[in-house]
């Protein structure tokens, strides 16, 4: 009883938080909790605008009004002229919109650091910064501790928030921002952490599975794709990239679209449809996910072995792994790993898992690992990237420099990609030379690391 009473006085009400309309915020203070801005619909800072859209636990937005609002917000600064640059983040487990939450100031921080990099070419100057916080009750029970038990119900809220509105919004901000049938300036960037990364998977699923399999011939031709490859395909990304971070969710929700990026051809003009980025140091995913899977999902289910041949690979997938293991630690998914170089203490390495044949230096450790492995191709749209604790430290550690400049070196390699593919709107000169290697290709290693440097230096200097 007294349990059940501690629960009730901690339980924090489903209610949206921003209540307000559209607010200046002082550059002084922006996060004053008394100022109008905490409660403002969209806040207008000073080089970027921050704009929100609150969930039920049913996954309806709470005012369709004030969406469209939103939206019609964006649509007036993608069709200004010098376009816009749209980033939606999706918060995750014990957060929600209040102006004190700790993702709300983080988001805010990242905003204006970027808003300070409007000079970086694939952030062209005058384009405007506009983030879309994505708020649902992430945090029901506020507790201390016992917070964590609320876990498994967030968890299953997650899920359907994720399937409810925040897929229409989504479809509708792309179509806002992105016009498919003409090329413009505009960029849009979807990121989820946590369960916001749950949120952000189960609502684009079906959306990215769709366009995988309607994906069309690519006029480029092949190039260097996998062997056997006769005809390479490209589908359209949605915006220009998806981004989990520590995502906590399990890894069978994302095999339908590995499988089938694994069995099929594409071009190198393909853009990166998802990228899904989980640190080894981040113990909520790697462990306290595991226990609470097995608790809330192995015990109640019955679990199969899947066969799955690749060409001539065949791979056994067990189902409880699968459930249990949240899609970015699954190693049969891996496509690279990204970890602080040993020899260079300042530099990074990255290990591939990507090619025909995997060798010493691969992104697995173990060889019964190895045999697991689905084969991921050059070019498949698909980014599983495991790092470590150097690029970011634990399960909440994802507004840091090196994640801020990864995000960058994404929009940097799309904006190449563009130009690959013959959009006249990008120019060479747009593509920082960091980006580029000498023969021409695409330079990832070079972009991020020129990238989350100059996020550090804003870092240091602030």
């Amino acid at each position: 009883i007294l349990l059940l009473v501690l629960s009730l006085l901690g339980c924090t009400q489903n209610v949206p938080y921003r209540t307000g309309d559209i607010a200046p915020c002082p550059t002084e203070n922006p996060d004053n909790p008394d100022d109008a801005c905490n409660i403002a619909l969209i806040e207008q800072h000073e080089g970027y605008d921050l704009a929100f859209v609150e969930f039920t636990e049913r996954g309806n937005v709470f005012d369709r009004e004030r969406m469209a609002q939103v939206l019609a917000y964006a649509a007036e600064l993608a069709q200004s002229e010098s376009g816009v640059a749209a980033v939606v983040f999706v918060h995750g487990w014990k957060h929600n919109a209040n102006g004190n939450d700790p993702n709300v100031h983080s988001f805010r921080d990242l905003l204006q650091q970027a808003a300070a990099l409007r000079t970086a070419d694939s952030l062209p100057a005058g384009r405007k910064l506009l983030g879309v916080y994505i708020g649902w009750r992430g945090l029901s029970l506020d507790l201390g501790f016992l917070t964590n038990a609320s876990y498994w119900e967030r968890k299953q809220v997650a899920h359907q928030v994720g399937k409810g509105g925040v897929t229409e919004f989504l479809l509708r901000l792309e179509r806002t921002v992105v016009d498919p049938e003409r090329s413009n300036k505009n960029l849009l960037l979807v990121t989820g952490h946590s369960f916001g990364g749950a949120i952000v998977l189960a609502s684009l699923n079906e959306v990215l599975l769709e366009r995988m399999v309607s994906a069309e011939p690519a006029r480029q031709g092949c190039g260097a794709a996998k062997p056997g490859c006769s005809v390479c395909l490209q589908s359209r990304p949605f915006g220009h990239g998806v981004v989990l971070l520590n995502p906590a969710i399990e890894a069978n929700e994302a095999l339908q679209l590995k499988e089938n990026a694994a069995r099929m051809c594409f071009a190198p003009t393909q853009n990166r449809l998802l990228h899904v980025i989980s640190s080894d140091a981040d113990k909520a995913t790697n462990k306290s996910f595991r226990m609470g899977q097995w608790l809330g999902v192995s015990l109640r289910w019955r679990e199969a072995e899947l066969q799955r041949r690749f060409g001539e690979h065949t791979v056994l997938l067990d189902e409880t792994d699968l459930d249990t293991t949240t899609v970015g630690n699954y190693m049969p998914f891996r496509t690279g790993y990204l970890r602080q170089d040993d020899k260079d203490p300042t530099g990074w390495a990255y290990q591939n898992c990507v090619g025909a044949a995997l060798g010493d230096e691969d992104c697995i450790d173990e060889p019964d690992q190895r045999n697991n492995h689905i084969p991921a191709a050059t070019n498949e749209p698909l980014a599983f990237i495991q790092t470590d604790g150097e690029f970011i430290a634990d399960h909440n550690d994802v507004f840091n420099a090196k994640v801020a400049g990864y995000l960058m070196a994404i929009i940097a390699e799309q904006r190449y990609k563009r130009r690959l593919a013959g959009d006249g709107d990008i120019r060479a000169e747009e593509i920082p030379a960091e980006c580029v290697r000498e023969n021409g290709n695409f330079n990832f290693g070079g972009c991020f690391d020129n990238y989350w440097q100059r996020f550090d230096k804003l870092d240091k200097e602030s």
